[in-house]
């Protein structure tokens, strides 16, 4: 079975009750009521025989950590060169940060790419519509296709690497300067090939997949010029680390 067909046997699913985040999904994967657009494209992948916790990321609740292995990974694709069964990571506003993930179901054409996904509407760029649907979205909102090798052949060996699929989380600690700034006392989440400033519904969903493992997350704090430095390259995860532990 594909990753498509599989998706597409829960079409029509919706949450319940409405706007509870609460459904099967999630629930398969252990894991309680959340936004779970990740958790369904990671049981339709298991319904076909690939578990993306394991050859992807344990963190596939989270669409930046689903981009950021996959970059690590070398599984990233042009968008225009995706096809049925590749994974599409969505960016429906202008922070750099993943807002949605669908399974791609055929390769783009005019402009648009068909994709099944969970945690949408039926119309629009909804990322937390409550239902499984099956639509064609602008081709220009998708920020990455993720090919996920055939598993059946052994992949090579790779050199040992250190694990940045989770996000790492730093705290601003002085006033915002200018408009558009990172406020003081604001959260910003990073890892090996981005960042992004959470809102606090963002940090608190977060910290709830923290404690599920048993974490406790205390971002350190960094002042400005050193988070302005690390914006200036959005990549400089070792000075980004330095200037946490001063």
């Amino acid at each position: 079975m594909s990753a498509v067909a599989a998706a597409r046997a829960y079409l029509g699913v919706t949450e319940s009750p409405r706007g509870s985040n609460c459904q099967p999904f999630s629930q398969r994967l252990g894991r309680p009521c959340e936004k779970w657009c990740g958790d369904f494209v990671t049981v339709a992948f298991l319904d076909a025989g690939t578990d993306l916790r394991e050859v992807l990321t344990p963190y596939t609740a989270s669409c930046q950590a689903i981009l950021a292995a996959a970059r690590r990974k070398g599984w990233l694709v042009p968008r225009n060169d995706a096809r049925a069964n590749d994974i599409a990571l969505f960016q429906f506003d202008r922070d750099p940060a993943a807002d949605h993930v669908e399974i791609v179901v055929s390769p783009p054409s005019g402009g648009l790419i068909r994709c099944i996904g969970g945690n949408t509407g039926s119309r629009g760029l909804q990322s937390n519509g409550g239902a499984v649907h099956e639509q064609n979205r602008p081709l220009s909102t998708v920020m990455a296709i993720v090919r996920i090798p055939d598993q059946t052949t052994p992949p090579p060996p790779q050199p040992p690497q250190e694990d940045d699929d989770m996000a790492d989380f730093v705290t601003i600690k002085e006033p915002a300067t200018a408009a558009g700034d990172v406020p003081a006392g604001a959260v910003v989440m990073y890892t090996a090939s981005t960042w992004c400033h959470l809102t606090p519904d963002a940090w608190g969903f977060e910290e709830r997949m923290a404690r599920l493992r048993g974490q406790t997350l205390v971002p350190p704090v960094i002042s400005r010029s050193d988070m302005r430095a690390i914006q200036a390259s959005r990549i400089d995860v070792t000075a980004l680390n330095a200037a946490a532990h001063r």
